[in-house]
């Protein structure tokens, strides 16, 4: 059975925004290695790509909020941030 469904461009770019964030916060953490102690890096260079391309999507005011969700995720995950030199 097919199913058509018809999206505005407006629930595109939520999708689009949601799908980023949801990648950004999964690999803004530090990996493991199975049976190991050693940690790997987060990909910094794939996580400014998805901060640019999210720039192209928010308006200044969710910009700024993903700024701050942005902060408090690193924090948690003990990373730094992609914008501060490593």
């Amino acid at each position: 059975m097919k199913l058509d469904i018809t999206l505005s461009d407006d629930d595109m770019d939520k999708i689009t925004v949601l799908s980023l964030k949801s990648a950004y916060k999964f690999n803004a953490g530090y990996n493991t290695i199975d049976n190991s102690d050693e940690r790997i890096e987060p990909d910094y260079a794939f996580l400014k790509s998805v901060d640019h391309v999210l720039e192209y999507f928010l308006n200044q005011n969710q910009l700024q909020e993903w700024q701050a969700q942005k902060a408090m995720i690193h924090e948690q995950e003990g990373t730094t941030p992609p914008n501060v030199e490593v």
